[in-house]
């Protein structure tokens, strides 16, 4: 985010810088054709030079928006994989207790069998 707003400042200097220079004849006005409107009479270039700072503006905040948009997002590809990885935590508990079962059911059939020259235990 921070790169979008040192894009915008530096646009801001190079704006000052060049009202700067050219100071005598910024408020000069000039005429703009505005089409059907007809032609106006002001300052054009100070019009110039605030529209490029606007767009910079803007530039600027639709750049932060994007930043904040993808955090969001990758704050909720975030919790998604948490949800996931705490699933398989309990799929593997049960998974687990599953085996200890088949284990001790193992084990109890294999001590039921008759051991030679003995009486099957029931």
């Amino acid at each position: 985010m921070r790169g979008q707003w040192v894009i915008f400042w530096i646009l801001v200097v190079l704006v000052a810088t060049f009202a700067a220079a050219n100071w005598a004849t910024l408020l000069r006005p000039g005429t703009a054709d505005l089409f059907f409107w007809g032609d106006y009479v002001f300052p054009t270039r100070l019009v110039g030079l605030l529209a490029i700072l606007a767009v910079g503006a803007i530039f600027a905040l639709v750049a932060s928006w994007q930043v904040n948009q993808a955090k969001a997002e990758a704050a909720r590809y975030l919790r998604h994989l948490e949800e996931l990885r705490s699933a398989l935590e309990r799929q593997e508990q049960r998974t687990q207790q599953l085996l200890e079962r088949l284990d001790n059911l193992a084990t109890g059939l294999t001590s039921a069998l008759p051991v030679r020259g003995e009486e099957p235990r029931l």
